[in-house]
C-alpha cells in the first residue's frame, strides 16, 4: 500500500490532510490506470470522480490495509460506468471573453481565435470581487436571470444588475493582462477543492427545510433547473448561494446521492422516506445510487441465504465476479459449503463483461431494495455488536 495505515484510517476519520495525501499518492497510478482504459482525454475527469466517490464512502471502509484494492474497485466501476454512457459528465459552459465584455451571448471563439476552457475562467474569476465573481458565475454558468440572482444572494435586483456590469468592465481588462495556458490549477488541488465543495453543499443540504430538500431531488431526477422558490430558500440559508454556483443551479441525480451521503443519518433517512411518500421513483433512484452489491458483505448468514435462494445462480456468479476477492470470499463465507461450491463453480464459468456484472448487480440490488421496503430484512444495533460483524438480517418470520 502506498500510504500508511495509520493516514487511511485517519482519511476514514474524516482528516481532510490525511485524505489529501492519498490523493498525492494515488493520482498518478489512478490516472495511469484509467487512462489505459478509456484514454488520457477523460481521464483526469474519471480520476476526479473515483476520488470524490472514495471521499464519500471511505466512511464504509472496514480495513485500512485494504484501501488499495477498495480505490481501485471504485475505478474499475467508474470505467465500466462511462463505458455504458451513463455516468459521463456535461461539459461546462464556455464563456467567450470578448463577447462577455460586451455582455453579450457567451459562447463563441475568444478574440486569439481559441475558446478559453472553464478552469482558465474559474481562474480569471478570482480576481474580482467575491461577490462580482458570484454574478457572473451564476448569470454565465448556471444561466440564471438578473431577477433570480437576486434571489439566490438576498440582493436587490438593480444590485444585480450593477454587479454583473462593473465585474463585465473589470475582467475584460484582467483577461488582457493574463496568459490563459498557465492558470489551470493542479490536480490535487482540484480533487480537494471539489471534496470541499461536496462537504459544504451536505452542510447546506442539512440546513434546508424538508420541502427544499425534496424539491431539489425531485428537480435532479427530472433534469430541471431550479426554481425561484428554490433559489430563494437557498439564498435564506448560510452557505446557500456558493451552493448554487457549485452545481449551476442544477444536480445530476449522481451528485445528489453523494451530497446526501456527506450528510448525517437522520437527514438522509428523512428524505428517502418522504420521497417514498411523495415519489417512489425518485427515492428509488437515490437509494440505487447510495448503495452497491458490494454492500452484501454486511449481510449475516440468515441475509445472505435469503438472498441466494430467491435470486438467479448465474446472476448472483455474475455479481462475485466482478467484485474484489476479499469482499467475494467473506460472502462466500456464509453459505452452506455445498451451496459455496455450486456457487464457486458457477462464478468460474461466468463471463464477467463489464456490461454484464453492472446489470446482475443492479438486479441483485434491486431485490436488497424490495426485500428492505417490505420489511424482509432489519438492521441489528451496531452499537451491540463486535467489531467488522455483519449487521443486516432476516426480520423474524420474514425468511424464504
Amino acid at each position: 500500500m502506498r500510504v500508511h495505515e495509520s493516514v487511511a484510517l485517519g482519511a476514514r476519520l474524516g482528516n481532510p490532510e490525511d485524505f489529501a495525501a492519498i490523493v498525492r499518492s494515488y493520482e498518478g497510478p489512478l490516472f495511469g490506470y484509467v487512462a489505459s482504459e478509456l484514454g488520457r482525454e477523460e481521464a483526469e475527469d474519471a480520476v476526479q470522480e473515483i476520488f470524490l466517490k472514495a471521499f464519500t464512502g471511505i466512511r464504509k471502509l472496514r480495513e485500512a490495509d485494504r484501501m488499495e484494492a477498495w480505490l481501485y474497485s471504485i475505478a474499475r466501476n467508474e470505467i465500466r460506468g462511462r463505458r455504458r454512457g451513463s455516468l459521463r459528465l456535461a461539459q461546462r459552459v464556455e464563456l467567450d471573453l470578448e463577447e462577455l465584455a460586451s455582455e453579450g451571448d457567451c459562447t463563441g471563439a475568444a478574440a486569439d481565435g481559441s475558446a478559453a476552457s472553464g478552469a482558465a475562467l474559474r481562474a480569471l474569476l478570482t480576481q474580482l470581487p467575491p461577490e462580482q465573481a458570484a454574478a457572473l458565475r451564476l448569470r454565465h454558468w448556471a444561466g440564471l436571470s438578473v431577477r433570480e440572482i437576486a434571489l439566490v444572494e438576498n440582493i436587490a435586483a438593480s444590485t444585480a444588475k450593477s454587479r454583473l456590469w462593473e465585474a463585465t468592465r473589470r475582467l475584460r481588462g484582467i483577461a488582457a493582462e493574463w496568459r490563459i495556458e498557465e492558470m489551470t490549477p493542479g490536480f490535487e488541488e482540484q480533487v480537494m477543492e471539489r471534496i470541499e465543495e461536496y462537504r459544504n453543499a451536505g452542510e447546506v443540504f442539512e440546513r434546508l427545510g424538508l420541502d427544499a430538500q425534496v424539491e431539489l431531488a425531485l428537480a435532479a431526477q427530472s433534469g430541471n433547473r431550479w426554481s425561484e422558490t428554490l433559489l430563494a430558500a437557498l439564498g435564506r440559508v448560510r452557505g446557500g448561494s456558493e451552493f448554487v454556483r457549485s452545481f449551476d443551479a442544477r444536480l445530476r441525480m449522481r451528485e445528489l446521492a453523494q451530497i446526501v451521503n456527506c450528510c448525517d443519518h437522520f437527514t438522509e433517512k428523512r428524505l428517502v422516506e418522504e420521497l417514498e411518500r411523495v415519489d417512489l421513483q425518485t427515492a428509488e433512484a437515490i437509494k440505487a445510487q447510495m448503495f452497491v452489491f458490494e454492500d452484501v458483505s454486511l449481510f449475516d448468514e440468515a441475509a445472505t441465504r435469503l438472498l441466494f435462494s430467491e435470486v438467479d445462480g448465474e446472476v448472483l456468479a455474475l455479481c462475485l465476479a466482478g467484485i474484489e476477492r476479499r469482499v467475494r470470499e467473506t460472502i462466500l463465507g456464509r453459505l452452506e459449503p455445498a451451496d459455496r461450491s455450486r456457487m464457486e463453480r458457477a462464478i468460474r464459468a461466468s463471463d464477467p463483461e463489464p456490461s454484464r456484472v453492472r446489470a446482475a448487480q443492479e438486479a441483485a440490488v434491486a431485490w436488497a431494495y424490495q426485500a428492505d421496503k417490505a420489511g424482509r430484512l432489519r438492521q441489528l444495533d451496531r452499537s451491540t455488536l463486535p467489531e467488522k460483524a455483519p449487521f443486516f438480517t432476516v426480520a423474524p418470520g420474514k425468511g424464504a
